[in-house]
């Protein structure tokens, strides 16, 4: 399984499939396979068979979160942010200190229009990691909007507090 990592993480998507396919033919109850195949498929542009081999690890797997994780990605990739909230939901039973997967949530909060669930999610992703400079200029986009830009102000200024304290997060800004 380490090679169709290697695969995919190289571009190289369809062998990473046929890799993942042969782990399965093996042994059908692998979850790390089905869900490296998940991954495969994503990166191949085929969010469908992505879905259903994210949904198959979570059958074997029910506590796998990461699967989960990139069920709700593909899930909000294809444009379906109900969905994809659900999702995420299930993913925090499994992944509630996961930043990135509150930051996600957030995001799918937001395009439905539920800003105050938005808010939260990126209020508790700034908890989590105070260096995620993603999620604190999201969330002085989506208090703004609330709150007005007094309200947004604040919320800078605490981002540029965080950063000050973390340094480092200069260099780690990919957020998702």
């Amino acid at each position: 399984m380490l090679l169709s990592t290697l695969l995919s993480r190289g571009g190289r998507f369809d062998a990473a499939i046929e890799e993942n396919r042969a782990v399965l033919r093996a042994d059908p109850d692998n979850a790390k396979a089905w869900f490296n195949l998940g991954r495969a498929w994503s990166g191949a542009g085929k969010p469908e068979e992505a879905e259903r081999a994210y949904r198959a690890a979570i059958a074997i797997d029910p506590d796998y979160g990461a699967a989960w994780v990139n069920l709700g990605v593909v899930l909000a990739d294809k444009g379906e942010p109900r969905r994809a909230i659900a999702v995420y939901r299930e993913a925090l039973d499994r992944e509630a200190g996961d930043p990135k997967l509150r930051y996600n949530l957030a995001l799918q909060y937001r395009k439905v229009g539920d800003l105050p669930a938005s808010e939260e999610e990126l209020r508790r992703a700034t908890r989590l990691d105070p260096a995620y400079r993603k999620a604190w200029k999201l969330l002085a986009e989506v208090v703004q909007a609330r709150s007005g830009a007094d309200a947004a102000k604040q919320v800078k200024a605490a981002a540029d507090a965080a950063a000050a304290k973390h340094p480092e997060a200069l260099e780690n800004t990919d957020g998702t």
